[in-house]
C-alpha cells in the first residue's frame, strides 16, 4: 500500500460520563459510578456506626443463635396498587425470619436496579423504605 493511501486513525479515551438520569450497567460495577450513586443518599438515609464505614461486608458479634435472611424481588411496575418492591422485599424477609421463630432486629439491603430505571424512582424507592421500615421498625440513622 502506498503511503497516500494509508488511513490514519487516531484513539481516544474520553472521560466517562458520570450524571446520569438512568441507570446504567455502570453503576453495578463497584466503581465510581456505584460510589456516585451510594452517596447520591443511600448512605445518607440509611447512616449508622456500621454503614457509615462504607465496607462491602459487614463484622458481627454474635453470641448465641442467629437467624438470617434477605430478599430481592423483580416486579413491574416497581409502585402498584397496595405497595411498592421495598415494601415486598422487607416483608418478605421479616416474613423468613418469622417463619423461623427468630424476632427481626437488623435488615440486609441490596438493590436489583434494572437498566434505564429513573435514578428519582430508585430514590424514592429509598425513602419510602427508610422512613416507613428502617427507622421506625429497626431504629436504623440512630
Amino acid at each position: 500500500m502506498s503511503d497516500s493511501k494509508k488511513i490514519r486513525m487516531q484513539l481516544q479515551c474520553p472521560m466517562p460520563k458520570l450524571d446520569f438520569d438512568v441507570i446504567t450497567l455502570g453503576h453495578g460495577s463497584g466503581g465510581s459510578l456505584t460510589n456516585k450513586l451510594l452517596d447520591s443518599g443511600v448512605f445518607d438515609l440509611l447512616s449508622n456506626d456500621v454503614l457509615d464505614k462504607r465496607h462491602d461486608g459487614a463484622f458481627l458479634e454474635l453470641n448465641g443463635k442467629m437467624a438470617f435472611s434477605t430478599d430481592s424481588f423483580l416486579v413491574s411496575p416497581i409502585f402498584f396498587p397496595g405497595g411498592n418492591i421495598g415494601e415486598l422485599a422487607v416483608n418478605g424477609t421479616v416474613n423468613d425470619i418469622a417463619m423461623c421463630g427468630a424476632i427481626p432486629k437488623y435488615l440486609s439491603l441490596s438493590f436489583i436496579l434494572e437498566e434505564g430505571l429513573k435514578i428519582g424512582l430508585h430514590g424514592n424507592t429509598l425513602e419510602f423504605f427508610a422512613e416507613r421500615y428502617a427507622k421506625k421498625y429497626f431504629n436504623a440513622g440512630e
